[in-house]
């Protein structure tokens, strides 16, 4: 089975961009300011702040796939509802989803 990201890598190291990850999106944010965090690229489309809020739902959820992944034979994975989840982004700022995305990679 072939990864399906490894396109979007072109020539980068992957692990050079899981451990830079972080720093990129505080420079994206920095960049975009407040009023860019709240702008998305087309009507129906998430903000550049309700993006980021799904990167750290999907590293919580990743982190502990992982977790159980290592602790438990034969571990069955459980999907998420990520539209449902997003129901909550309205509560959370962009630099509270890029704190809990940060630490948990």
């Amino acid at each position: 089975m072939t990864n399906p990201y490894a396109t979007q890598l072109g020539d980068s190291d992957p692990l050079h961009v899981v451990a830079t990850t972080p720093q990129r999106l505080e420079q994206l944010s920095a960049l975009l300011g407040e009023d860019g965090m709240q702008q998305s690229v087309a009507p129906g489309k998430w903000t550049a702040r309700e993006i980021l809020c799904h990167l750290a739902d999907c590293e919580v959820a990743f982190a502990f796939r992982l977790r159980q992944t290592l602790a438990e034979n034969f571990h069955v994975m459980q999907p998420f509802d990520q539209d449902r989840w997003a129901s909550a982004y309205a509560a959370y700022e962009a630099p509270e989803a890029l704190s809990v995305f940060s630490a948990l990679r």
